[in-house]
C-alpha cells in the first residue's frame, strides 16, 4: 500500500513522464512515417513502384509487431495482477498495462483498416483500457484495494487482449509477404482488415469502462569487470586446455586476441577432434564464455534428438558442479535445432545467487555442452558473506498472493532489481493451468518481482 502524498506525487510524476515519452515517441514516429510515405510517393514517378510498396509494407508490419507484443504483455500483466495482493506490485503492473494499451491504439491507427464496428471497438478498447489502468493505479495510490468487480473486469479485458493477439498473430504468419499493401494497389484482399472483421463481437463484452527463466535477462550484457592479472595470455593456454581436458580431445589451443573494454578478456581457438571451440578467459583464469563450432555433416540429415529435457538438465548440473560444487541447475527449456538451454546459479547457505547465473547449451543428440555464457559468474561481484536471510515470516509472505493460488515450492533467492540486491522468498505458484514465480523480500515483506511462465509451441519450460 502506498502511503503519503510525496510518494503519490512521485509515482504520478513518473507515470505521466513515461506517458508523455510514449506520446512524443508516437508523434515523432508518425511524422517520420508520413514524411517517408510522401517521399516514397514522389519517388515512384522515377523509380520502381515495388520499392515504395516494400517500404510501406515494412512500416505496416512494424506496427503489427508492436501491437502483437503490447497485447501479449497486457494479457500477461493482467494475469499477474489477478494473482497478486501486493498493492505496490499491482500499481506497477497497471502502469505497464496502460502504456501498452496506449501503444495498441497508436499503432492501430497507422494501419489501413476500413471503418467498421470492430475497428471502432478496438479503438474504444485501447482508450478505455488506458484510462482504466490509470484510474485503478490512482485508486491503489489512495490506499484502497482492488474490488472483486475490478478483478472481474480486468480478467475480461485480459481475455480480449488474448483474442486480439491471436487475430494479429494470424495475419503476421500469413503466407503472403505483402499481405497489407497488395490491397492498396489492386483488388487484392486486405488481410489486416479481414482479420479485424472476423473477430467475434462478443470479444468486446468486457463490461466497458507473463520466459527464459527468472532473472535470466538480468545477467545478459553485463560489462566485463576488471579482474586481477594473475594469468597471462600465454599461461591461459594451459588453463583453457585443463578446462576441457575431461570432456574434449583437445588437439591445439591458440591465443588469437585480447579484448580490453572495462576489463580484459583473452580469446582462444581450441581445435578438437569434433570441431572448434571459441573461448574467452578472464585475467584471473575463469572461462567467461565458449561456443562450439561442430564440423559439417557432409550433406547428411541432421541427427535427431535422443535426450529428454530432464536428461539435459542433469548433464548441465553435472558439468556445472565439475566447475564449482556450489553450482546448481534451476531452469531448463528446449530450443530449436536440437539444443536445450539450462540456467545454473551458485547456492550459498541455501540461497540461490541469481546475479551470478551461468547459461549452458546442451546438444540433445549427444549430450555435449556446446556453449556457455558465464560473464556474471566470472566477475565474482557478490560478497557471499553479506548474503543473509531476513526475519520476515514466510506465512505472511504467502498472504501477498490472492486466494486460490497454490504455492508448491519455496526457496531463498538473492535477486537484483534496479541495481539493488534483495534476499527473497522464491515462491513457485500455480493458478489454474498457469505457473508463476513470486519474489518477496525476506527483510521487508515487499513483493520485488512476479513472473508468469510463458509456454508456447517452440519452447518447453522445464525444471525448477
Amino acid at each position: 500500500m502506498v502511503k503519503g502524498n510525496s510518494s503519490v506525487k512521485s509515482f504520478w510524476a513518473l507515470f505521466f513522464a513515461l506517458l508523455a515519452t510514449v506520446a512524443i515517441a508516437t508523434a515523432v514516429w508518425s511524422m517520420i512515417t508520413y514524411n517517408n510515405d510522401i517521399a516514397h510517393r514522389k519517388a515512384t514517378t522515377i523509380t520502381d513502384e515495388n520499392y515504395y510498396k516494400r517500404q510501406l509494407e515494412n512500416d505496416f508490419q512494424q506496427s503489427l509487431y508492436s501491437i502483437s507484443e503490447s497485447l501479449k504483455a497486457i494479457d500477461s500483466d493482467i494475469d499477474k495482477i489477478l494473482i497478486c495482493n501486493d498493492a505496490a506490485m499491482q500499481q506497477e503492473l497497471l502502469v505497464k498495462v496502460a502504456l501498452n494499451a496506449n501503444n495498441v491504439g497508436a499503432c492501430t491507427s497507422a494501419l489501413p483498416i476500413q471503418a467498421s464496428d470492430n475497428a471502432s471497438a478496438i479503438e474504444t478498447y485501447s482508450n478505455q483500457l488506458t484510462q482504466y489502468g490509470i484510474a485503478l493505479a490512482r485508486h491503489l495510490s489512495d490506499g484502497k484495494a482492488l474490488s472483486d468487480k475490478d478483478r472481474t473486469s480486468l480478467q475480461k479485458l485480459g481475455n480480449t487482449a488474448n483474442v486480439l493477439y491471436e487475430a494479429v498473430h494470424t495475419v503476421m504468419t500469413s503466407d503472403s509477404g505483402m499481405y497489407v499493401t497488395n490491397s492498396l494497389f489492386a483488388d487484392g484482399a486486405n488481410a489486416v482488415n479481414d482479420a479485424v472483421l472476423s473477430i467475434d463481437c462478443k470479444t468486446f463484452d468486457y463490461g466497458k469502462l507473463i520466459y527464459d527463466g527468472p532473472y535470466s535477462d538480468s545477467v545478459e550484457d553485463k560489462p566485463t569487470v576488471k579482474a586481477p592479472l594473475t594469468v597471462s595470455a600465454e599461461q591461459g593456454v594451459d588453463t583453457v586446455k585443463e578446462f576441457f581436458s575431461n570432456t574434449e580431445d583437445v588437439k591445439k589451443v591458440e591465443h588469437v586476441n585480447t579484448i580490453n573494454n572495462h576489463g580484459t578478456l583473452y580469446c582462444y581457438k581450441v581445435a578438437t577432434t569434433d570441431g572448434t571451440i571459441e573461448v574467452m578467459l578472464t585475467t584471473d583464469g575463469y572461462v567467461a564464455e565458449f561456443d562450439y563450432e561442430v564440423k559439417g555433416n557432409n550433406g547428411e540429415d541432421m541427427p535427431k534428438a535422443t535426450l529428454t529435457l530432464k536428461d539435459c538438465y542433469d548433464i548441465a548440473q553435472k558439468f556445472a558442479q565439475s566447475m564449482d560444487s556450489r553450482l546448481t541447475a534451476v531452469w531448463a527449456k528446449e530450443g530449436n535445432g536440437n539444443v536445450a538451454y539450462v540456467n545454473v546459479v551458485p547456492q550459498h547457505n541455501g540461497v540461490l545467487i541469481y546475479p551470478e547465473m551461468i547459461k549452458l547449451s546442451v546438444d540433445m543428440t549427444n549430450g555435449k555442452i556446446v556453449g556457455m555464457e558465464a560473464h556474471a559468474y566470472s566477475a565474482h561481484a557478490i560478497d557471499y558473506k553479506t548474503v543473509k536471510t531476513g526475519s520476515y515470516d514466510y506465512k505472511t509472505a504467502v498472504d501477498k498472493l490472492a486466494e486460490g493460488v497454490d504455492v508448491r515450492d519455496v526457496k531463498y533467492a538473492l535477486v537484483e532489481k534496479c541495481c539493488k540486491l534483495y534476499t527473497c522468498y522464491q515462491l513457485e505458484c500455480h493458478h489454474g493451468e498457469d505457473t508463476y514465480y513470486a519474489y518477496i523480500d525476506s527483510n521487508s515483506g515487499k513483493m520485488i518481482d512476479l513472473f508468469k511462465v510463458v509456454k508456447d509451441a517452440t519452447e518447453i519450460v522445464g525444471v525448477m
